[in-house]
């Protein structure tokens, strides 16, 4: 019926058209600033949902494993991701900018650099990432 691809994702854009068929699709919507209700109830499970769903996107989270030893230079993370559009990890490196997840770093040098680096916010989501890691490792053949 579904890909099976982060169900967060497919929530959360189901959850804008169907909000008001089930409660947990409204909970998810208001989480993900999605809908324009002047009141979210904060429970735990909304900041859990909220920070999910902030780095969902093909790529993002093997940036965020990429440059979380050291900084990385644009053509290095280009190279690590391989044959994808330009358009696509330009996307993928602005939108975790935009959620606080990684810093830009423009170099005004005869020949143009950009670098990427981790936040302090970026630096806590990475043990979550190493647990993905390790559970992809351990179980990553058994998992359909």
């Amino acid at each position: 019926m579904y890909r099976k691809r982060p169900i967060l994702n497919m929530a959360i854009r189901t959850a804008v058209t169907i909000t008001t068929i089930n409660p947990f699709m409204n909970l998810i919507a208001n989480a993900a600033g999605k809908t324009k209700r002047a009141e979210t109830k904060r429970t735990p499970i909304v900041g859990i949902i909220t920070e999910i769903a902030k780095p969902t996107g093909r790529w993002k989270y093997l940036i965020l494993w990429f440059i979380k030893s050291k900084e990385r230079r644009y053509s290095e993370i280009k190279a690590f991701l391989g044959d994808i559009p330009q358009c696509s990890h330009t996307k993928q490196l602005r939108e975790l900018e935009t959620d606080g997840l990684i810093n830009r770093k423009i170099y005004r040098e005869v020949t143009p650099r950009v670098e990427y680096s981790l936040t302090t916010k970026g630096e806590e989501f990475i043990p979550i990432i190493d647990l993905m890691e390790e559970f992809g490792r351990k179980f990553g053949e058994q998992v359909d």
